[in-house]
């Protein structure tokens, strides 16, 4: 579900930036911040050391996940150099009125992100109190981005069974 939600999250907002700058390669542009613009010279060198075609696909998803949160944030605001214009184009016009705005959908990727980077650093979790919520939010975020992909996480998706069994099976598995 975290690996579904990234992936969609960064295709939208690929999607809805190549719209808006008529372009695929919107990563081109001068209005990039320059820490977003260093991960972008990153990405493209990293392409450039596996000799790849730096393409536009290629480029966004080398781009980590805390790049796409970046462009999220208030100084995308400033001049609706992003925010709010990015909404009107699909899938982020899918979001329902009342979150589509640049606070929620910041708030929201950004503690999917650190949800994210606790599990993928295999750090614990299990005593996170608003788990649940986070997973509930996670999931709405996904199903705001694209119903169907939502439906098949859902479909997929273990967390429920395996938050309410508990932390007792894993204390088992211990040494």
């Amino acid at each position: 579900m975290l690996q579904l939600t990234e992936v969609v999250f960064r295709n939208a907002l690929h999607q809805a930036l190549s719209v808006e700058f008529d372009t695929p390669t919107w990563f081109h542009g001068l209005w990039l911040h320059p820490r977003e613009q260093k991960a972008v010279d990153k990405a493209l060198g990293e392409l450039r050391k596996r000799r790849a075609d730096p393409t536009a696909d290629r480029t966004v998803a080398e781009l980590h996940f805390g790049f796409w949160c970046s462009l999220c944030d208030k100084r995308y605001e400033h001049q609706q150099t992003l925010w709010p214009k990015l909404f009107r184009h699909a899938p982020l016009s899918q979001m329902p009125r009342r979150h589509r705005h640049r606070q929620g959908l910041s708030r929201a990727v950004n503690r999917l992100r650190q949800l994210r980077n606790r599990v993928f650093h295999h750090e614990p979790i299990w005593h996170w109190r608003d788990l649940p919520q986070r997973h509930q939010d996670a999931l709405a975020l996904l199903a705001w981005l694209n119903p169907s992909v939502a439906t098949l996480a859902s479909s997929l998706d273990r967390f429920p069974a395996v938050h309410q069994r508990g932390w007792a099976p894993m204390q088992e598995l211990s040494p």
